[in-house]
């Protein structure tokens, strides 16, 4: 069955293909980034449910870049050695699923007490906010360098695979959409030269598999749509990136059409276009669409957010209704509770 079947990214087995998405949790406590035993239990209960992998939540590379006060960062050592504990836990105890870091920077989309917003284009998200400050060249520079060294931070401190966040309207988004990137330098001129620097330098630093985020459809006129999408697609397969992660929205604030399954023919879309695996997102919360998904081949991986917040014993139990879990795989308590489920 193709669901429970391992494959490969890049050099990295994975044992299954459901994996757990980024969501924040908006859960640290002091305003500095760190992660706290919240964390460590959040991503531990995940893994009980042995998905194939899960991607932790959008980790900050700078302090402007956090979304809100209360997100996490990757730019201290006092937040890697936080992040280190729940990495070493995470394979302890759960060594056969594959934990990832999603890194990001919120651009003008950050909600934050102590610093201003940044962006490509002094343009604000909602029309109440106020104007972001606009990047000068050299800055944008510092944020390439400043991404590649939380990657680099990210494999020290034991991250099976990094994904770069370059969806839902943060800050990458913001420079490749031109529906917020009006500069007139060599960053505005070409829209996709701050994801591809961001992507070769990194690339040239990780030895681990290399992720993206893309939000291959944006439901807003003048951004980006499926067929640009694509096309970036094929450009991050040729600059090396092992894997696309695939969502939607986020770079204005409209209204987009929400239902079950509703963004997996833009994960399809992309899939027919590159030969690195691919993911899907979006309202999947029953075993028949995910098999539907993979039997016809719509997405390589199916990603499970408010699914796994809700049950994140989930893919156990239909591995228990279709015989194929194994005493051996969890803890004895543990599996008497799913035979019981």
């Amino acid at each position: 069955m193709k669901l429970f079947e391992s494959f490969h990214i890049a050099n990295m087995e994975v044992a299954n293909r459901v994996g757990v998405p980024p969501m924040c949790t908006y859960s640290v406590e002091k305003n500095d980034g760190v992660a706290n035993d919240f964390h460590l239990a959040h991503y531990l209960t995940l893994a009980m449910g042995l998905p194939g992998f899960i991607i932790q939540e959008a980790t900050a590379i700078r302090p402007e870049g956090r979304i809100s006060n209360r997100d996490l960062g990757i730019y201290t050592k006092e937040q890697q050695l936080a992040l280190k504990r729940i990495v070493d836990a995470m394979h302890h105890f759960h060594p056969s699923v594959k934990f990832g870091i999603q890194i990001g920077h919120a651009g003008r989309k950050a909600y934050l007490s102590d610093s201003n917003a940044v962006a490509p284009s002094p343009l604000p998200f909602e029309q109440n906010d106020p104007l972001p400050a606009e990047l000068a060249t050299a800055d944008v520079e510092k944020l390439v360098k400043a991404f590649v060294d939380a990657a680099i931070a990210a494999q020290n401190i034991g991250y099976d695979f990094v994904e770069i966040h370059s969806a839902h309207g943060y800050l990458i988004n913001q420079f490749l959409s031109p529906a917020i990137n009006k500069r007139g330098d060599i960053y505005g001129k070409n829209r996709f030269l701050f994801l591809e620097q961001i992507i070769r330098d990194c690339r040239k630093a990780l030895q681990i598999p290399l992720f993206v985020r893309v939000s291959a459809e944006e439901f807003f006129p003048d951004g980006l749509h499926i067929q640009d999408h694509v096309k970036i697609a094929q450009q991050l397969e040729s600059l090396g990136v092992d894997f696309m992660d695939v969502s939607t929205a986020g770079v204005a604030p409209v209204k987009i059409p929400v239902g079950p399954m509703y963004q997996v023919p833009y994960a399809t879309a992309i899939k027919n276009a590159v030969k690195i695996p691919v993911a899907c997102v979006g309202l999947i919360t029953h075993y028949e669409q995910i098999s539907e998904i993979l039997s016809e081949n719509k997405a390589d991986v199916v990603l499970l957010g408010r699914k796994s917040l809700h049950d994140p014993f989930f893919l156990l139990k239909i591995k228990q209704k279709l015989n194929l879990l194994k005493e051996h795989e969890i803890p004895a308590y543990l599996y008497r509770g799913i035979l019981t489920a």
